[in-house]
């Protein structure tokens, strides 16, 4: 099951107890910045902080398995970095990595 498919609340629990979890493409990965905040955080996305042009929305620990090589993100200090699976750090703090994506404002 990807982060993106899930819809109903099972489908939901069922992502994040860690069940059939699979690496994303960058394309399904870039999608999430797509669905509404909401949603994001009843999959256990966090919003973070204010940032130009959004809001910086923080990726679930459970999700650093799925997260795909070569994506681009940005950490809390607002600084892009490459995400590199076992190289970049999978300290989780309150659920969520000290990194993820901007959620542009519409």
């Amino acid at each position: 099951m990807r982060v993106t498919a899930c819809t109903t609340d099972a489908e939901i629990f069922e992502f994040l107890t860690g069940a059939n979890m699979k690496k994303m493409t960058k394309q399904e990965f870039n999608e999430l910045k797509g669905k509404s905040i909401p949603l994001l955080k009843k999959r256990g996305f966090r919003v973070w902080d204010e940032v130009k042009g959004g809001v910086l929305i923080l990726i679930p620990g459970k999700m650093y398995d799925q997260i795909p090589n070569g994506v681009t993100l940005i950490d809390i200090n607002e600084k892009k970095m490459v995400f590199r699976s076992g190289k970049s750090d999978n300290d989780v703090r309150f659920g969520c990595l000290a990194y993820g994506f901007i959620k542009k404002n519409k």
